[in-house]
Formats: structure tokens, sequence, C-alpha cells
């Protein structure tokens, strides 16, 4: 029996032993974020959720196209007062695996980033190639507090080797709702970059709006300070410092911006959300405003 058999065989003894009937819940969507990473940088591979399930202990599998990664660097899963304890494997060059428990079943009590794992990328990566990373369901298994099965629906990601010195990729993020209901927009990064201060400028249509926007940055992906000027109808201005260049270690979404939306948006609206060009730059630890490469997002009404 190889190594990776081994390893399945024992999650499912577990899951056994627990002797926990199969969750009534609908399928947790554990979802492999897109990464850029430079050659001989590092890469950070986030699984995220967009719903807030207490998981208990579990064990994830990464598989990778190609041999894009030399070493494994650190393993973080975001837990309230670091209640996990958490144990992991390269089991060879394509294969990743960690094993977590959490006994007050901490894990993705909030919705957002689950599981991050950092890599060292390959310094002969070659720019412009790119990997497919997919969770390996045979060997991955999630249980929520009470030991029982948690369903998963998962969805693979892929790394981007951007050349060194390009600018950093910095997107909006839209999202896909009913008329009425409130868009979940971000400002959304795809690798790890220490900032110190920044402002990201969303411009929408303020017919669009029912409301005034809510913003946050959330703890998980660094401290922060913050100030937003929404005073200007489809236009909110989130300027942030980061005091000890925490914030963006955590790849993702971290600026969050909850848009209450007008039930007379007609069925099929389709709006872009952007960043302003003018009113956007990121500010690195070094104090280096940073090149970026802005990318719009788009609310869609179904």
């Amino acid at each position: 029996m190889n190594r990776i058999a081994r390893i399945a065989v024992v999650g499912l003894i577990g899951m056994a032993l627990s002797g926990a009937a199969l969750a009534q819940t609908e399928p947790l969507a554990l979802v492999v974020q897109d990464a850029i990473a430079q050659p001989g940088g590092i890469a950070a591979i986030v699984l995220k959720t967009y719903s807030s399930r207490p998981v208990g202990q579990g064990q994830v599998c990464l598989k990778v196209s190609g041999r894009p990664f030399v070493s494994t660097e650190a393993t973080y899963i975001p837990a309230p007062k670091g209640e996990v304890t958490k144990r992991s494997q390269t089991v060879d060059a394509h294969t990743f695996m960690v094993q977590f428990q959490s006994p007050t079943a901490a894990v993705n009590r909030i919705e957002g980033p689950m599981l991050v794992v950092y890599f060292r990328v390959s310094p002969t990566a070659r720019a412009g190639q790119l990997f497919d990373i997919e969770l390996d369901m045979l060997n991955t298994f999630l249980q929520d507090a009470g030991g029982g099965a948690v369903l998963i629906e998962p969805s693979p990601g892929q790394l981007t080797i951007r050349a060194p010195g390009a600018p950093f990729h910095f997107a909006a993020e839209g999202d896909r709702i009913a008329p009425g209901d409130t868009a979940l927009l971000s400002a959304e990064t795809n690798e790890p970059i220490r900032l110190s201060s920044g402002q990201a400028t969303f411009v929408y249509n303020p017919a669009l709006a029912s409301g005034p926007a809510e913003v946050a940055i959330p703890p998980v992906y660094g401290n922060s300070t913050y100030t937003v000027d929404d005073s200007i109808p489809g236009r909110v201005v989130v300027n942030f410092i980061s005091p000890n260049s925490s914030l963006g270690a955590l790849p993702g979404g971290f600026i969050s911006v909850r848009l209450p939306t007008s039930p007379a948006v007609p069925l099929g609206t389709r709006a872009p959300i952007a960043l302003d060009p003018a009113g956007t730059f990121l500010i690195d630890r070094r104090g280096r405003t940073l090149a970026l490469a802005i990318e719009d997002g788009e609310l869609r009404f179904e």
C-alpha cells in the first residue's frame, strides 16, 4: 500500500469510528482560489468557502499538474484563538496533504479562507505557464462538530506564473444576485503582498443601489484600520493602513463591500464593477507604490 493510500485509510477509519451519520446539509463549496506567483517567489494556495459551517477535523489533499514547486514554506488554517492542530506532508511532487483537528470546531466558523499553503516556486518556472490545482476527493474529507461528514462540492483553481517585475494583479470581484438582494463585492489579490497602506476606489452605476454600501476588511486578512468615503453616488473610496504590514500576506478579497440593490433592476442586467485606476493604489511594506494590473468585475442580475 502506497503512502497516500495509507493516509486515506487512516482518515476513513477515523470517520467510521466516529459513528456519526452523514450530515443532512447542502454541500459545502470548497474552492481552490486562483493564484499568481513569479519564478522563485512564493505562491499561496488558498482554499475558501462561501458559507459558515464549523469543521472539527478533516483531511485535504491537493493535486498539482506539473512541478511548479520546490518546497513547502508554511501552512495556515484560520481559527479563533488558534484552536486547531495540523500536520502536513508532501506525498510526492504533485501531491500535498494536510490533516487537522479542532476540538471546538473553530475551522470555517466564518466563511472565507479555510486553508492556506505557501509554496516556493521553482526558479526555472517560465512566465505564462499555467498549472492546474485541484482537490483529490478520494483523500479529502471534512467532519462537523459532532463528527458527521460534511458534503463537499470541490472547485479547482489555477496557478499562473508571471514575469519578474510584471504588475501585480488587483481585481474587482462582482456577484450574481436577484434584484433587491445584497451584492457582495470585493477587491482581490492573487499572491501574497505585505501592504503598509493603499486605497481602492469602487465605481458602479448608482441606479443599481437601494442604499449605502457597507465596507469591511475582515481581520483574517491582517491588521488594519480604514476609512470609507461614499459621498459621491456610485463611488466608494476605501483608504487603509496596516501598521505591521500584515495585510495582504493572505491573498483574496481583503476589501469587502456589501451593496444593497434595487428591486427595480431588470433581470438579465449585467453591470460593470470597476476599480478606478486614478484612485486605486497599493503600497508595500518598504514604502514602494506597486505597479498594478487592474481588472474590473461584473454584477449580474439573474
